[in-house]
């Protein structure tokens, strides 16, 4: 697909789809005019989950005139603490270029951008407000720009930077969904689209597993994406049972696993199987 000139970019249309939607003042910014073509700018996304917050920033990178470039996304909460700013901005000494370096010519999602210490964040601060940058940034956070200015997560730079953006180049959940649908191809399942029927719980999964993966991450733990998926999959294979009333053919069914799979399951899980009658 041929990209599309930033003077039409997906964002603003977005914010014009979801304007009714929004509160008063970011309806009234989301009529002004489009940057000017070639201009790049900076987008906070905020809200919905991590996962539609990625895709709606690659969306936004193919259809843009950075497309040609990488894109490069992070989630900050999944490097160790130690290690973001590092990880970030890249380390001389070890001649191993950061995340920025690496999306020079394209763009780059920074996620979580309140995991960052104060001095990483004065840094980033700069970057963003360069004048000719050498790469897009998307700046991300599940959390409203609004409660990150009144807890003080951020730094004078950054809070400065996020109070001066316009309300066209913030995207908030409702904006998300519509750039998504916007892109989306209209054969599409609905299964594959990240802000569909499935969204919710992304949500409340992504909500729940913050303190649990952070945590994980700091102390070093092994295993973490077996140990996860079996937290889940313990309370859904045990739901769907009850549902079933323990009849595992129907269960492996609505599950559209083979009935030895979910038996092999339910064992390495330690969930009772019911005994024949």
């Amino acid at each position: 697909m041929t990209p599309l000139p930033e003077s039409n970019p997906l964002a603003t249309q977005a914010a014009e789809a979801a304007a009714e939607t929004e509160n008063g003042s970011d309806a009234a910014s989301v009529s002004t005019p489009p940057p000017a073509c070639g201009k790049t700018f900076s987008l906070f996304l905020h809200g919905a989950t991590a996962e539609l917050r990625l895709e709606v920033a690659r969306s936004l990178h193919q259809h843009g005139p950075h497309a040609a470039g990488p894109f490069v996304q992070t989630r900050l909460m999944e490097e160790i603490r130690v290690l973001r700013e590092e990880a970030l901005f890249g380390c001389e000494e070890k001649q191993c270029p950061g995340w920025i370096a690496q999306a020079a010519g394209g763009t780059l999602l920074i996620d979580e951008i309140d995991c960052l210490d104060f001095d990483a964040q004065r840094a980033l601060a700069r970057i963003l407000q360069a004048a000719t940058p050498a790469q897009r940034l998307f700046v991300a956070s599940r959390h409203a720009p609004q409660r990150l200015l009144e807890t003080g997560t951020l730094c004078a730079e950054l809070q400065a930077w996020l109070s001066r953006l316009e309300g066209r180049h913030c995207l908030g959940p409702e904006r998300l969904r519509a750039v998504w649908q916007l892109q989306a191809d209209p054969d599409s399942t609905r299964a594959s689209d990240p802000s569909g029927s499935m969204g919710g719980l992304a949500v409340v999964l992504d909500q729940a597993m913050q303190g649990h993966v952070e945590a994980a991450l700091e102390t070093g733990v092994q295993m973490l994406h077996a140990s996860v998926v079996a937290a889940v999959e313990q309370p859904l294979l045990t739901r769907v049972l009850q549902h079933t009333q323990g009849n595992q053919l129907r269960a492996a069914a609505i599950l559209g696993l083979n009935r030895n799979t979910l038996r092999k399951r339910l064992q390495a899980l330690g969930i009772a199987l019911r005994p024949k009658a």
